[in-house]
């Protein structure tokens, strides 16, 4: 989506565009407190999505990397006009949003441009999720450049940090070669006794940029002339919808990208499946223990995010897990792209199963709605044939007239599953019955 973007911007040296001074916008989530004038529609979506969350500004005698990293060097009144992408606006200092780069959580993208005459002239962007506000500019969370030859060419320093002897910083650098022929993509030159010419003659910071296609040597003696002297750079920040704190890192990836949708809780006495369709018996306020994944903390009814459930957009992945005893048990997960919130969960969408035969054995129902006349909710199951040989792998008893015995064990709802590795038959089947039903989602980039 971003990239067909990037291709309608208008060109000069890359992809640039002109942003202009922007409204309020309503359309997008935002954490927290946040001045809703802290975001912008960068890449002309029509959604203003990416906070500025920092603006470097050259040739003020004062470094751009400790602005960046602590703000200690600037001044407590900077002006609002770099707080914002007016680029053609008088600014004299840099600007630190230092609650978002203090807080930096959430985060889904992070869009790195290069202003030059008024407009965003170059745009790299990064991944977002697992990375910390110093260490996204690097090779392993970069994403895609105006660049071409970036993807795939070496580089010496890819880093915020650089060079820290020279003090080259917000380094993209091929290779030194003497000073004549160093070359490489990008550097804020942060220091005044810089021992290169290609560096020397305007007071720091520098920020020098190939404004071709392609990699450029910095020393840019004529005819060339392939490299500029920015006249801002800017960070901003996309976050993942909702709140930091319903994020949670499930399968022990270090990243906190997978958002709690959905909590069943089993025996409370009021439908799961009413309950995830539109929050019916869900009391106003619920405890904490159900909206986390500390699932020893007391939980005495069902959670439903409405955020998430009601705008179900952007959705790659959807996680179905059974808790058992404290602990997630059991893990499906389906694909999210092309689905609403009530038809993820179905055998075609399978990416990954605890039970090794899910995809493969037949099935007669396979569904959140599953066998509504039973109020059998989140239903997989194999084969009816009676009561004493029904068997499948996943059933939530939603009701408290049970025609079969294998049912009529604890109060509604029942989340029972098979335990062992295929499907059970659900009367003398290895099968157990877990304290709660939990979906978690991930988004994708868009």
């Amino acid at each position: 989506m971003w990239l067909l973007a990037l291709a309608l911007l208008p060109v000069v040296f890359g992809n640039v565009y002109n942003q202009p001074n922007p409204g309020n916008a309503n359309n997008q989530p935002h954490p927290g407190n946040v001045a809703i004038d802290e975001y912008y529609d960068i890449l002309g979506t029509g959604h203003k999505d990416y906070r500025l969350v920092f603006r470097g500004t050259p040739y003020i005698r004062n470094s751009v990397y400790t602005a960046y990293q602590d703000g200690s060097n600037i001044p407590p009144n900077v002006p609002e006009a770099c707080k914002k992408i007016d680029w053609n606006a008088p600014c004299n200092s840099h600007y630190r949003n230092n609650a978002a780069l203090n807080n930096w959580q959430n985060v889904e993208e992070v869009l790195f441009g290069i202003v030059y005459h008024g407009a965003l002239v170059k745009i790299l962007r990064f991944h977002g999720l697992g990375t910390t506000y110093m260490n996204w500019f690097g090779r392993d969370y970069y994403e895609h450049s105006c660049w071409e030859d970036l993807k795939y060419q070496t580089t010496s320093y890819f880093s915020i940090e650089g060079d820290t002897n020279l003090r080259r910083r917000f380094f993209i650098n091929h290779k030194y070669l003497t000073c004549p022929n160093d070359n490489g993509w990008f550097v804020a030159v942060d220091q005044s006794n810089s021992p290169c010419p290609w560096e020397k003659g305007l007071p720091y910071p520098i920020f020098k940029f190939a404004s071709g296609p392609t990699m450029a040597v910095f020393n840019n003696t004529p005819p060339a002339k392939t490299v500029k002297n920015a006249d801002a750079i800017a960070v901003f920040v996309k976050y993942l919808p909702g709140k930091a704190d319903e994020y949670f890192d499930i399968l022990g990836t270090g990243k906190k990208e997978w958002r709690l949708a959905f909590r069943g809780t089993a025996g409370v006495g009021a439908s799961v499946y009413s309950a995830y369709i539109n929050g019916a018996g869900i009391p106003s306020w619920v405890e904490p223990g159900c909206n986390s994944t500390n699932y020893y903390a007391p939980c005495n009814s069902h959670y439903r995010n409405n955020d998430a459930l009601d705008h179900w957009e952007h959705i790659d992945q959807v996680l179905l897990g059974l808790v058992y005893r404290g602990e997630i048990v059991k893990i499906i997960i389906f694909k999210g792209k092309s689905t609403t919130y009530t038809s993820w969960l179905n055998k075609n969408g399978v990416l990954q199963s605890c039970w090794s035969d899910l995809t493969t054995a037949s099935d007669n129902f396979f569904s959140i709605q599953g066998d509504s006349s039973l109020g059998r909710r989140f239903f997989m199951n194999h084969q009816y044939d009676g009561c004493p040989k029904d068997a499948g792998w996943l059933v939530a008893v939603d009701t408290p007239s049970k025609p079969c015995p294998w049912e009529v064990k604890n109060k509604y709802p029942q989340f029972l599953f098979a335990a062992g590795p295929t499907l059970e038959n659900w009367s003398t089947g290895h099968v157990w019955g877990a304290d709660a039903l939990v979906v978690f989602l991930k988004y994708k980039c868009h």
